[in-house]
């Protein structure tokens, strides 16, 4: 009799224990609370690590939104209401754990792009010789930054400040002490400045040459 009544309180613990247990445990979930304090509308969504949408919602100026998401890598999605549907979503990760409710306002600045956060613009230098050439981007006043090599064909980036920048070229064979074409013009923040080098004919010798600027040629210190 009294092992009868030990095992029905037994089961009786088990059950209560089993009632209790959480939803977001049951079901495993993490839950994310977004506000929007940006001072305008916006649509949010929240996807999964590698999931491209899930379920796109417009947020007015201080609504509240939730979404219950499986534990691990998770991305918020933001695009201004202006801009919506065709624009570009702005992502941030998170990392969500189980029955973690986690809060996220949105603020002006996670309306930014990264070169307006960061404040720079962006040269993409282009090797369109026909020949191996070496290359850099300053800002004003140096002349020195980084230099790189170029084959036919390649390109490389620079992030740059706003203001005047400085694109510097030389062909291989003169590298470094040899005389540098340059084109020098005013890169504005989030600029994105795209003018290839290519060969040009003057007086029977190739010359480096771009499009859109004036080219000019000077002694460039080394590092």
């Amino acid at each position: 009799m009294e092992k009868s009544l030990l095992l029905v309180m037994v089961l009786a613990i088990g059950l209560v224990s089993c009632e209790r247990k959480p939803d977001c445990e049951k079901n495993n979930f993490g839950t994310v609370r977004i506000v929007n304090y940006s001072g305008e509308p916006v649509w949010v969504d929240c996807t999964q690590d590698g999931q491209a949408s899930n379920e796109q919602r417009i947020l007015n100026v201080d609504q509240s939104t939730e979404f219950q998401m499986t534990p691990g890598n998770i991305n918020l999605m933001i695009l201004e209401d202006w801009d919506y549907p065709d624009g570009n979503w702005h992502g941030d990760p998170y990392n969500l754990a189980q029955c973690e409710v986690l809060p996220i306002g949105i603020n002006l600045e996670d309306l930014m792009e990264p070169c307006e956060k960061q404040n720079f613009g962006t040269v993409i230098v282009t090797n369109n010789t026909g020949q191996v050439i070496w290359v850099d981007c300053t800002q004003e006043g140096d002349d020195y930054n980084e230099e790189r090599m170029l084959g036919v064909g390649q390109e490389t980036i620079y992030i740059m400040e706003p203001g005047m920048v400085t694109e510097w070229a030389i062909e291989a064979w003169g590298y470094p002490s040899g005389s540098w074409y340059t084109a020098t013009y005013m890169l504005n923040k989030c600029d994105v400045h795209d003018d290839p080098w290519t060969s040009g004919k003057k007086s029977s010798v190739s010359d480096l040459v771009k499009g859109e600027v004036k080219i000019e040629r000077k002694t460039k210190s080394t590092n």
